[in-house]
């Protein structure tokens, strides 16, 4: 083999794996990648790093929690049925 791992390593791996699918870990780069281009963007990098730490802790605890476009969206509504009913 050419891959030289401990056990302990690859114990870790096989555990890990369990933890996060395919789908979860493309959510997690996405995430990442725009976490990266917000920093470029000048973002704070204290905000930004908390919130980016609680979302990745979230995808290992298997929660998901709201984007901002779906949190906007559930605001708006909220606003609509509040001021026009």
């Amino acid at each position: 083999s050419l891959v030289k791992i401990s056990d302990d390593e690859k114990n870790f791996v096989s555990n890990f794996r369990k933890t996060l699918d395919q789908e979860s870990l493309e959510d997690l780069i996405l995430l990442l990648d725009r976490s990266v281009s917000y920093l470029d963007r000048n973002a704070n990098p204290k905000i930004l790093f908390l919130d980016l730490s609680i979302k990745i802790s979230n995808f290992f605890q298997k929660v998901k929690t709201l984007t901002n476009e779906e949190i906007f969206t559930h605001f708006n509504n909220f606003f609509t049925i509040v001021c026009y009913e």
